[in-house]
């Protein structure tokens, strides 16, 4: 790898290019990712893997994707979700007319489904917006889709799953219009 161009220019054109800090990362177990997907793109150092990235938006997206961990679940982590619905969205009921919620990095949709749900538990009859973003294209094509298996949902409780999901097929759920 040429010095000049090494790690730390590499980190600065990926922060430049997808909004991605990858300082964020331990640096050895990033670097390993990386090289491993570079050199199976054909580039020989960071300069030419950049240069790919900037040229091919499929190796771009396919690299993005590798970085990316899409880690989601219907109301994960437990103790969370009882401190925002038990503490902290009471108040902000009280206090505003409208919530407006950003989940960044929703993956495919989970945690802002559980949002929107509790908030539909909190306040029916409400209309609360939450906007989801994620850098993975797919991941949030799949959100939209609202569509998720029988394992997927196993943290949904019984009477929310019954009342805000339909059974689709065999094993699958689809998320209500409504939320």
């Amino acid at each position: 790898m040429q010095e000049s161009l090494g790690w730390e220019w590499f980190v600065k054109k990926i922060l430049a290019k997808s909004g991605i800090d990858l300082t964020a990362y331990k640096r050895a177990q990033m670097e390993r990712r990386i090289n491993s997907f570079m050199r199976s793109a054909g580039a020989v150092d960071y300069a030419a893997f950049v240069k790919i990235l900037d040229q091919d938006h499929n190796v771009y997206r396919r690299f993005l994707e590798h970085l990316t961990i899409n880690v989601s679940e219907f109301f994960r982590n437990t103790a969370h979700w009882n401190v925002l619905q038990h503490k902290i969205l009471p108040e902000l009921l009280e206090e505003r007319k409208s919530l407006r919620t950003w989940s960044a990095g929703c993956s495919t949709g989970e945690e802002p489904y559980s949002l929107a749900i509790m908030l539909k538990e909190a306040c029916p009859g409400r209309f609360e917006t939450i906007l989801a973003t994620d850098i993975d294209d797919e991941a949030l094509e799949k959100a939209a889709r609202g569509l998720y298996s029988r394992k997927v949902v196993q943290g949904v409780p019984g009477h929310l799953l019954n009342k805000y999901f339909q059974q689709v097929g065999e094993g699958y759920f689809l998320i209500s219009d409504e939320i």
